[in-house]
């Protein structure tokens, strides 16, 4: 059976760079790189989701690589119109896995770690105490007075009560008083107190466990990806087909 192979992803950019050859100036050809830059809006002029929303060269590289990686490769198609059918086809189903594979790459972090603890402490509690108490104190004092007098009634005003001898009348005692006090007193004491406390905090704690320092490189190294090379990849199929018959085979599957 005759394969009959379709047109080359180069043939579609060069016949948008006309004349690649400058008639003045046969030497001067058109650079690979400048055919590709001509014709990458036009190879491309379909709408696509991408895995990031950011402005940035990611899009644009990605159409440079795929164009340098397929320029010598048949589209797979009987045209043109069908070809970009194919790979936006393709890109619409791959794209939503790209999307999540661009959001680890972004995410910032340490290949030496491979372990994070994070640990939380919460604590609270309350207390509360009273105390009653009662006091009586009883008490008794006696206090005793004892006095003596002596009295002179005379007509002579320089009688003492020394000189008696011309008193007309003496009048002698004694005196006692006797005084008595009770006393009694009753008191009460009463407190009371609450107490609340709560303690918080956070400890985190980093660092590898079960592997070296080196083990943990040669696999950061293995997972570090290049999306735009593997969506190539991917993608390589849709033009490394070839129209035999009206069915559509791998390149590597046809006789």
């Amino acid at each position: 059976m005759i394969n009959d192979y379709t047109v080359r992803v180069c043939d579609i950019l060069e016949s948008l760079c006309v004349p690649i050859i400058n008639k003045d100036n046969p030497w001067n050809i058109m650079s690979v790189d400048e055919i590709i830059n001509k014709g990458m809006d036009y190879f491309f002029n379909f709408e696509f989701p991408w895995y990031t929303d950011k402005s940035d060269q990611s899009l644009h590289e990605f159409k440079n690589l795929f164009l340098h990686m397929n320029y010598l490769e048949s589209i797979g198609q009987e045209n043109f119109a069908q070809f970009q059918l194919v790979l936006q086809s393709k890109l619409m189903e791959v794209m939503p896995t790209y999307t999540e594979l661009y959001k680890t790459i972004q995410m910032e972090y340490d290949p030496l770690i491979n372990r994070v603890y994070s640990v939380e402490r919460q604590e609270q509690g309350s207390g509360s105490s009273s105390t009653d108490g009662s006091s009586n104190t009883v008490g008794k004092s006696t206090e005793n007075l004892m006095q003596d007098t002596q009295d002179v009634h005379s007509e002579n005003p320089e009688v003492t009560v020394t000189d008696n001898n011309f008193a007309s009348q003496m009048d002698r005692g004694q005196k006692k008083n006797v005084n008595s006090v009770n006393t009694e007193a009753d008191g009460t004491t009463k407190s009371e107190s609450e107490s609340y406390y709560q303690n918080a905090g956070s400890e985190k704690r980093t660092g590898y466990e079960g592997e070296s320092q080196t083990d943990n490189i040669v696999k950061y190294r293995k997972a570090i990806l290049n999306l735009n090379k593997q969506l190539c990849d991917e993608l390589h199929p849709v033009c490394f087909l070839h129209y035999q018959g009206g069915m559509y085979f791998n390149g590597e599957n046809v006789l």
